[in-house]
């Protein structure tokens, strides 16, 4: 469903709450869904227990289309087809049906560093459920609309910058790496589950790889970066002092934004 001119209209835009919160084995806090209720939304909600009803995420993506015109989602959502089953992959692939969807997840300062970082790209908004109000659902499905349409706000735009790794180190089943992020925060660093990059510059990931990647550098806090397009790339000439200059916009609909690239 594609939001002409970027309106939401609450009488005509059912959405589809995705947490499974009535389940036994549920991860995250139910969706105070009623919120979204109190500002207008009709519910189209599906089966409480996916896993039960849904063997893909293909199928469980085609049912949502059929029913909802947004969604909202937590993000641990058990298991699918006998994998995790991730409310911020379900956003992306929804967002590749231009279907705006929020996230709305108890753990997103726990799983901002990987499961939710992986698919940040095409996860616009996240919020913590008591940040979920009546009074700006309406608001956040705009936004990732708009985004969808190819107008996203300033802090998602994308540039190519470089990155340098720091460290990896493993966690738990998932393998991190610890960057620093050209153009943005010298001073800190940040956190992204190898399996971000392409598996065919693993082996070459290690403390002092360089690469170049897409990444929305005008976000104000870490956890809103996202990272696309990786390319490896060799030690700048000048030492690394280059880190702190290369930019180079990437984004067809924000040409009016300053940027500064090096010879």
């Amino acid at each position: 469903m594609t939001v002409k001119d970027s309106i939401i209209d609450p009488e005509t835009c059912n959405i589809a709450f995705i947490d499974e919160g009535g389940s036994d084995d549920s991860h995250d806090l139910m969706i105070p869904y009623w919120e979204a209720e109190i500002a207008g939304f009709p519910p189209a909600r599906l089966p409480e227990k996916l896993q039960d009803t849904f063997k893909t995420m293909d199928a469980l993506v085609k049912e949502i289309a059929s029913q909802a015109q947004a969604a909202i989602c937590t993000h641990r959502l058990g298991t699918l087809g006998g994998k995790p089953l991730y409310g911020a992959e379900l956003v992306a692939a929804l967002y590749d049906l231009k279907i705006p969807a929020l996230l709305v997840t108890q753990y997103s300062d726990i799983d901002k560093h990987t499961s939710i970082r992986k698919w940040k790209d095409k996860v616009p908004v996240v919020l913590h459920p008591r940040e979920f109000s009546s009074e700006d659902v309406q608001q956040y499905l705009e936004e990732c609309a708009m985004e969808i349409q190819g107008h996203p706000p300033e802090h998602r735009v994308p540039y190519r910058v470089l990155l340098y790794v720091h460290n990896v180190e493993g966690t738990g089943e998932e393998t991190v790496v610890d960057m620093q992020v050209g153009r943005w925060d010298h001073y800190q660093l940040v956190r992204l589950p190898l399996s971000l990059i392409p598996e065919r510059f693993h082996a070459d990931t290690k403390r002092g790889t360089w690469f170049f990647a897409h990444v929305n550098i005008k976000a104000k806090y870490q956890e809103d970066l996202y990272f696309r397009e990786f390319e490896l790339t060799t030690e700048p000439e000048d030492g690394g002092d280059e880190i702190l200059v290369y930019c180079e916009e990437v984004h067809p609909h924000q040409e009016e934004l300053s940027t500064s690239t090096t010879s």
